[in-house]
């Protein structure tokens, strides 16, 4: 059976068309016009193109199309002449990105290629004419479909790829060893299409992807990220992850206490902060979780977000605090991070703390439960009651400042009516008046806050 009986269970044609007429008339309905209008600028030339890869795979699954590829039998001098507008993002093998009536399109020219020492790029290129070869050298075979932009709008799928994008399979095109030796990625990109898709991954294809882990590693970070960011985001995966650590790839992406996340939880996580967050949930401590992150060169703001939220996980307050308990929180974590915080904790419920207490020492386990929100249960283990994402939305919706930059007065105005020059006191004073707002958010008026301050320094002087 193709489809992984032990992931998957009993499988389930898709609903592709199982001739390739049938086939060409999807696509062609599925494509638009200017793509079309597009071929026609070669064939004036006497030249052919193709629309090939995840746009014509996409069409046969009625997916919503995106990126439009294309090869051509022209050389990119020659497409470079074709257009007025012509981006060279890699002429040196043979692609061009052309920009034609508010559409990016890239177009590349039909190649073999020859050696890939460094896993990612191929050290000599060869142009010719055939399409089909063009299409051999490509990652699997639901990618290795092409439809001709010309007037026979010919399908061509020489290795199967209709037949696998029916039975919901990812295979390589011909040797898997040798697609993966050729691209350190491609092991990456099996799990990811994987995940997107909602494939099974073929045998020989899967037990490649453990034999060129080092062709992997020499691939950057931010290829990797990308394509990890895309996997988190698929239908399926927690079967693609499960993938990755069946295959040993895990490792070279992930810290091991940073997987595995329950496959049924997936879908209470609908975004990728939430979901990135999960796979962080079990790493210990701060520093763990920033060298995950490390990994992953994402944004600064949101590697910061992530960790401010990996360290509000286990400082969540119990459900039955009150509202100053849940606005100190929020003031003192941010809020983004404390609402993020609650949702994963929300979404992983038993599971969060089975984790927790699994990798906690056995000393450290009472103050986790006191720490933590949780009671103990009638079986003698912890039952998670936690702050919710509502409670704490309600919390900052009751409040009329989180931060110092929502007093009601700022620096200038302290200093001012206290009469004295700036200096960490200055500092110490607006913390104070935020803490007091945060108790009795009334207090957040100019008058009110001034006579404070002028309380508190009268104080200091004592």
């Amino acid at each position: 059976m193709d489809r992984l009986s032990a992931e998957r269970g009993s499988p389930q044609l898709l609903q592709v068309p199982v001739s390739l007429g049938e086939a060409r008339a999807n696509v062609l309905q599925a494509f638009p016009a200017w793509l079309f209008r597009f071929g026609d600028v070669f064939t004036q030339a006497g030249k052919r193109v193709w629309a090939v890869g995840g746009c014509t795979r996409d069409a046969l699954l009625r997916r919503q199309l995106a990126d439009f590829d294309c090869a051509t039998d022209a050389r990119p001098e020659e497409v470079i002449r074709l257009f007025r507008r012509v981006i060279p993002t890699g002429i040196e093998h043979g692609t061009v990105t052309v920009l034609w009536q508010g559409q990016r399109i890239e177009v590349t020219s039909l190649r073999a290629e020859a050696g890939y020492s460094n896993a990612r790029h191929p050290d000599a290129v060869h142009f010719h004419d055939d399409i089909t070869a063009d299409l051999a050298r490509r990652d699997f075979t639901i990618n290795a479909i092409a439809l001709s932009l010309d007037s026979s709008q010919e399908l061509v799928d020489p290795f199967g790829g209709l037949a696998d994008l029916r039975r919901g399979v990812l295979r390589a095109v011909g040797d898997p060893l040798q697609r993966f030796s050729e691209d350190g990625l491609r092991p990456l990109r099996a799990a990811r299409f994987a995940s997107q898709l909602d494939f099974a991954v073929e045998k020989a294809t899967r037990e490649a992807m453990s034999q060129t882990l080092a062709a992997l590693a020499q691939v950057s970070r931010e290829r990797v990220r990308d394509e990890m960011l895309k996997l988190l985001l698929g239908r399926g995966v927690a079967q693609a992850l499960a993938l990755l650590e069946a295959q040993g790839l895990d490792a070279v992406i992930f810290p091991s206490e940073c997987l595995p996340v329950p496959a049924a939880l997936w879908d209470a996580l609908p975004d990728i902060e939430a979901r990135l967050l999960a796979c962080l949930s079990r790493a210990p401590v701060r520093e763990a979780a920033s060298d995950a992150l490390e990994r992953f060169r994402l944004p600064k703001s949101m590697g910061r977000l992530l960790l401010d939220a990996h360290g509000a996980l286990r400082a969540l307050p119990p459900a039955d605090s009150g509202p100053v308990r849940m606005r100190t929180f929020l003031a003192d974590t941010g809020v983004d991070a404390a609402l993020l915080a609650a949702r994963v904790v929300s979404a992983l419920g038993r599971a969060a703390i089975d984790w927790w207490d699994a990798s906690a020492l056995p000393v450290e386990k009472s103050r986790a439960a006191s720490t933590h929100g949780m009671r103990e249960d009638t079986a003698g283990g912890h039952r998670l009651e936690r702050v919710t994402a509502a409670q704490l939305e309600a919390a900052r919706a009751g409040a009329s400042a989180l931060s110092v930059r929502e007093l009601a007065v700022g620096g200038r105005e302290v200093m001012a009516t206290l009469g004295r020059p700036p200096g960490p006191w200055l500092s110490d004073c607006l913390g104070a008046l935020l803490k007091a707002v945060i108790e009795a958010p009334e207090r957040n008026s100019p008058a009110e806050l001034l006579r404070l301050a002028d309380a508190w320094s009268a104080k200091r002087r004592i």
